[in-house]
């Protein structure tokens, strides 16, 4: 696909807030593509995606988009699941400085962020063979990085790795559920573990 888009902004620079005065055009690319296929006991999915959106004018702003996702499951037997997911995707912004100042010696500011994902998902519906047993594990793992100015650092407050176990039971009218978690974020370890019991009347 293919756009291409022009708009007038009526504004003053002289009063704070308001966009300079003047014609601002931009044009757009996107393209993808799907791939699926499904069966009686698997069906898997894929995606790519890239997308890039340039300003013609003042600070000829610039954005691009790459995304990739793979994702499927796999049924061993009516209880019993394999599901993942992977995603990576990349982000470039860069644009021109009108008012360049002495730290930014070249005149325009650039950004990357770099985001890649995956988790596998087990699910057993009768675990040891006890009806309304149910048993899930999740792992994800996950790596956020933004380069700037040349320099790649990781994003703060996000989370690395995780690993999850959840298992419920359910007998008439009561539910009971027990989950234990394990987490990183910013290379600190965290766990956390989780019961509930619940009656409905």
């Amino acid at each position: 696909g293919q756009t291409i888009s022009a708009a007038y902004n009526f504004g003053d620079a002289q009063v704070p807030g308001r966009a300079e005065q003047g014609l601002s055009r931009a044009l757009t690319h996107t393209a993808g593509l799907t791939w699926a296929v499904f069966g009686a006991d698997h069906n898997a999915y894929a995606r790519w995606s890239v997308s890039d959106a340039r300003q013609l004018d003042h600070e000829q702003a610039r954005f691009q988009l790459f995304n990739a996702q793979l994702s499927g499951t796999y049924e061993i037997d009516r209880y019993r699941s394999w599901s993942g997911d992977l995603t990576v995707q990349r982000v470039w912004q860069h644009s021109l400085n009108l008012q360049p100042t002495v730290v930014d010696e070249f005149g325009y500011s650039r950004q990357i962020t770099h985001t890649a994902s995956g988790e596998i998902t087990w699910r057993q519906m009768r675990l040891f063979g006890v009806p309304r047993l149910r048993f899930q594990s999740r792992l994800r793992l996950s790596h956020d990085a933004r380069s700037q100015a040349n320099v790649l650092l990781s994003l703060p407050d996000r989370e690395e790795a995780s690993w999850e176990n959840r298992i419920d039971y359910q007998v008439g009218r009561l539910e009971t559920s027990g989950t234990l978690r394990v987490s990183r974020t910013d290379g600190l370890w965290r766990g956390l573990l989780h019961l509930r019991l619940q009656r409905k009347f």
